[in-house]
């Protein structure tokens, strides 16, 4: 069975990828970092789960796929660092760019997880972010820390409502 001509030449392009460009922070920026994991531990609540919170979150890193390899990222490295040449921004737009670290978007990612569990009925939650950076590859883990507490529940509700049919 033959392949399409283009799937080959993504294929190729693939091989190459993982052949030549072995830092995934080339395209990253002097003194910033490529975030390369984000995770949410849930302390005290067995309940939520970090697939329910990962929504909320302002910033993610790259996609990975067979076990970790973030394919499109190292699509993207291929390209030089000419932004004329169309073969290079070929390749950009076929990869992915690096998601360099903001650290506005990590403090608005933790306001965000504290409304969405207010929003759940746990308004004395805590959430915080604590980082790991490696200086020497360029490359930066967050872990966010969440502390539900105990849910606040409505026991009762009761109206007063004076007119008869609006009361009914």
């Amino acid at each position: 069975i033959a392949m399409s001509s283009r799937k080959v030449l993504i294929l190729i392009i693939a091989a190459v990828a993982m052949l030549s460009s072995c830092s995934i922070t080339r395209h990253v920026p002097d003194g910033q970092y490529l975030l390369d994991d984000v995770k949410i531990v849930v302390d005290d609540n067995e309940t939520i789960k970090q697939a329910d919170l990962i929504n909320y979150l302002r910033q993610q890193p790259n996609h990975e796929v067979l076990g970790g390899m973030k394919l499109q990222l190292m699509v993207y490295n291929i390209s030089g660092r000419d932004s004329t040449s169309r073969f290079n921004r070929w390749i950009r737009r076929i990869g992915s760019a690096p998601v360099v670290y903001d650290p506005v978007l990590t403090d608005a990612s933790v306001t965000q997880l504290t409304k969405a569990l207010q929003n759940r009925g746990y308004l004395h939650s805590h959430v915080t972010a604590d980082t790991f950076a490696r200086p020497d590859k360029k490359k930066i883990k967050v872990q966010y820390n969440v502390t539900t507490n105990s849910p606040h529940y409505i026991s009762s509700i009761a109206y007063n409502i004076p007119n008869d049919t609006i009361r009914d």
